[in-house]
């Protein structure tokens, strides 16, 4: 988790994916143009069968990803 370059004070979760963190600078350009699909395993492929907009955005503070981080560190000493 050191490596991460924090780029900004607010970003984004977006519960749609996982909780993808990404920074706010970003954003409207994830929500123009991005989407999350689906996939299902057929007849030995990986096949796109849903394809939905990504709808859920929370704004996180970078200082509540640096506290996590430090959580994070403390727990795996």
């Amino acid at each position: 988790m050191d490596n991460i370059d924090l780029k900004g004070k607010k970003y984004f979760m977006l519960s749609d994916y996982g909780n993808l963190c990404v920074p706010a600078s970003l954003v409207n350009k994830i929500a123009e143009e991005c989407f999350i699909a689906s996939t299902t395993w057929r007849d030995g492929v990986d096949m796109v069968d849903k394809v939905k907009p990504i709808t859920g955005f929370r704004v996180i503070d970078v200082d509540d990803i640096k506290a996590a981080i430090v959580q994070q560190k403390l727990e795996n000493s």
